[in-house]
């Protein structure tokens, strides 16, 4: 004959057992279960991409120093290159227009679009023309970081003056007027003892890099 006390505790231990192996199995699972591997750089993409930073790099050893004279010449005022790295339309473009106007001597821009994706927002003025060779990129993988080196180097190749780099994403928005960005920027970085903060964010739920001092 079955005792009543063992009938009425076996749910009880049941469920006392069961909550007990939850903590066990988000400690053993990550063990248990093979890890993730996240797609690699294709070799030909990370050759491409070094010798893009070889002629980058050639190209800053080359430059002729900016003299010294102020009556002969100026030196030109250091830039900021703002670097887009898009899966898809870039829908704040009219609000970055507007943040732009009036100050295209201060910047330049450029926009890594993956190949694979289709933009159906066209580009503003400011963004027309100014889209670098792109290759696919995938959400969360070593590919968005080859897609970001692509375009410092391309900004390092295209304009010496560009001394600053904002890497955003189509989801970013400026959050300070452009003079206040650019005069921040200067003020941190003036000087051999300058700041040179370092404002990248990266997100893996949603795979977005930003600048968090613009965005």
């Amino acid at each position: 004959m079955t005792s009543p006390v063992t009938t009425h505790a076996s749910p009880f231990l049941l469920a006392l057992l069961l909550l007990l192996s939850i903590p066990v199995v988000f400690l053993l699972g990550p063990r248990l279960l093979p890890p993730k591997t996240l797609p690699a750089i294709p070799d030909a993409d990370e050759s491409d991409d070094l010798a893009l930073f070889r002629r980058a790099i050639l190209s800053s050893s080359s430059a002729k120093p900016a003299t010294t004279s102020y009556f002969f010449h100026r030196r030109p005022r250091p830039k900021v290159a703002f670097l887009f790295l898009t899966n898809s339309d870039i829908v704040f473009s009219p609000l970055w227009e507007k943040y732009f106007h009036g100050h295209r001597q201060l910047f330049n821009l450029y926009v890594h679009a993956d190949p694979y994706s289709v933009l159906e927002l066209p580009p503003t003025p400011t963004f027309r023309g100014r889209f670098v060779p792109a290759k696919a990129t995938q959400r969360a993988s070593p590919t968005l970081v080859s897609a970001a080196r692509r375009l410092l180097a391309t900004a390092l190749l295209d304009d010496p003056s560009n001394q600053f780099f904002a890497l955003l994403s189509q989801s970013c928005i400026p959050l300070h007027p452009f003079p206040t960005m650019y005069k921040t920027l200067l003020s941190d970085n003036a000087g051999p003892h300058g700041h040179h903060r370092s404002f990248i964010e990266i997100m893996d739920n949603t795979s977005i890099l930003h600048d968090s001092s613009l965005c």
